[in-house]
């Protein structure tokens, strides 16, 4: 299940970002990335999402 979890929350991504207009009138500046969490985190088991920037210079990180 680990093997599927990134490539699988980047398909729900997509999903999100094909249809994101037709639901919402404002888009947010900032992308989010979706990758893997390091190993003393992974260890905890919690999901965590770090947002991004006010100015979107930086995404936010799931």
């Amino acid at each position: 299940m680990q093997d599927a979890a990134i490539p699988n929350t980047i398909g729900l991504k997509e999903k999100i970002n094909d249809k994101f207009d037709q639901v919402f009138e404002l888009r947010p500046k900032a992308d989010f990335v979706v990758r893997r969490t390091e190993a003393f985190r992974a260890a905890l088991a919690s999901v965590e999402y770090v947002f991004g920037t006010k100015d979107a210079s930086h995404p936010g990180i799931f």
